[in-house]
């Protein structure tokens, strides 16, 4: 599983690179160009919560390794289209949609086949998530976004075959797993039905629900202050596209420390403590930038929100699935996700509105006042899930 994971993310790092990267290459237009950035959000926004449902309903090893072929098909048809030189932005668009959707198919049925494979004692799920993330930061944020740049820079169709071979290895690691679904209550009821049970779930579990939310806060000021982040270090800072991208790397680096520090910070503390802490060491993050700006701060900030965003990740993610019943985990997986990229779409789309009226250092602050109330609130949320319970 870990290797599946790790190949994988793998591709999908080089490969969010390199498809903005292939389109620069077609159209200079800002339109098409944003046109192909906002696709990447896309799938989970409108199919990750579907997914969650028919992943409950089908086979997970099966569902992870057919997610794979159809990106494996995908990239091969994208490879095609660059070597015959009829590529457009319309087939990069549709090609990224494909990926993402089979993303929403994979990484919900990994997440639900974790506790089917690891058993349902939390600190083993709190042990395996932490590399699991690990791994998912090194490959979507540190080794595949270097790889996709330099392999494009070989050839443009280079990067593509090479995602194309990472998500067939995938499989065949995937394929190895054993098969451990177990059977499936209510398959005849609705996709929205369905849907509405794991959502009720969700509502009547209510410190799981605070946890929730303070995933959703986390992504919603972390996109919020890093919307415009590239602009201000390269215009402000005047850094150049590498060293920013650099910084950008650095950021994985702190989520891989914080994924392996997790575990054991929770062998002392609760989850939602941990999770509390992570969303002012984001919090932080910004102030260091704030008080003392500068390339040395920022990357200092990009260090601890990195290392925050893992240590909020693994106590949510093992926490659902020690509590969930088996039969729903991949609902209840999809509604975090879904909880998490909605937040982060609205804050990226509102720290652009926030920089372009009060300056490029301003999503610093609000991003920090936000996470600052929002500790506040869900701290006074858990007091009372807790007595009420």
């Amino acid at each position: 599983m870990l290797a599946a994971v790790g190949i994988s993310t793998t591709g999908d790092g080089a490969f969010f690179l390199a498809a903005p990267l292939l389109a620069t290459t077609i159209t200079d237009d800002p339109v098409a160009l944003g046109l192909v950035t906002a696709a990447f959000s896309i799938p989970w926004l409108l199919f990750g919560m579907p997914a969650g449902a028919l992943v409950d309903r089908w086979p997970k090893r099966r569902t992870m390794i057919v997610a794979d072929l159809v990106r494996v098909i995908a990239l091969a048809v994208l490879a095609v289209l660059i070597v015959v030189d009829q590529v457009g932005i319309g087939a990069i668009i549709a090609v990224v949609v494909v990926l993402g959707i089979a993303q929403c198919f994979f990484d919900t049925a990994s997440q639900s086949m974790i506790p089917l494979l690891v058993g349902r004692d939390e600190a083993a799920l709190q042990r395996f998530n932490s590399r699991y993330w690990a791994l998912d930061m090194l490959g979507r944020g540190l080794i595949g976004p270097p790889l996709g740049s330099l392999s494009f820079a070989v050839g443009r169709v280079v990067p593509f075959v090479g995602d194309a071979v990472t998500f067939a290895v995938s499989a065949v690691m995937v394929r190895l797993l054993p098969v451990v679904d177990s059977p499936t209550p209510g398959r005849h009821t609705s996709i929205m039905e369905s849907l509405r049970c794991a959502a009720t779930f969700v509502w009547r579990s209510r410190a799981l629900l605070v946890q929730y939310l303070s995933g959703g806060a986390y992504n919603f000021a972390f996109r919020l202050a890093t919307s415009t982040l590239v602009l201000y270090l390269t215009l402000e800072l005047a850094l150049s596209e590498a060293a920013t991208g650099v910084l950008f790397a650095v950021g994985a680096l702190g989520g891989v420390a914080g994924s392996w520090v997790a575990p054991r910070i929770l062998r002392s503390a609760s989850a939602m403590r941990l999770v509390l802490a992570a969303l002012l060491l984001q919090a932080i993050s910004w102030l260091i930038v704030l008080v003392a700006p500068g390339v040395g701060a920022v990357a200092v900030a990009m260090v601890l929100a990195g290392g925050a965003s893992s240590l909020i990740t693994v106590p949510v993610v093992s926490t659902q699935q020690s509590v969930a019943p088996v039969e729903m985990l991949g609902r209840v997986s999809s509604i975090f996700r879904f909880i998490s990229a909605t937040s982060a779409s609205a804050g990226a789309a509102i720290g652009g509105v926030v920089a372009a009226e009060a300056g490029l250092r301003a999503p610093f602050a609000v991003g920090m006042v936000i996470l600052c109330v929002a500790t506040f609130l869900l701290w006074v949320a858990h007091r009372r899930a807790v007595a009420v319970r």
